[in-house]
């Protein structure tokens, strides 16, 4: 009779149930710890995809930006200037202020 006490004994119970749920604790702590580690990997990935794309380092890469002026829009298509018209164009160290001399509209006429 005294060992199906010791059997049923309740603080034998929750001793058993504490370690229960200390391990998924800690299984929990785990899993936490890797979703941040491969949140934090990801992160990093896209943050040095993102630096590749910034227009500074694009300038550094040799690279310009060229606008109007003087409302600033970046010329993507020669159809959108004119001969004479003044634009900027922005390098890695600074910018310069050109006139429009001629226009190809074409990349076969270059």
């Amino acid at each position: 009779k005294i060992d199906k006490l010791m059997i049923n004994n309740p603080v034998r119970y929750i001793s058993i149930y504490n370690d229960k749920v200390n391990i998924k604790i800690n299984n929990l702590y785990k899993s936490i710890n890797i979703i941040i580690n491969n949140s934090k990997h990801k992160l990093n990935e896209l943050s040095a995809k993102l630096s590749v794309l910034n227009p500074e380092s694009i300038l550094k890469r040799g690279y310009s930006i060229t606008r109007t002026i003087p409302d600033k829009h970046i010329i993507m298509d020669s159809n959108n200037v004119e001969i004479a018209q003044h634009i900027e164009v922005i390098i890695n160290k600074g910018s310069l202020i050109c006139s429009v001399e001629r226009i190809i509209y074409g990349k076969d006429d270059i």
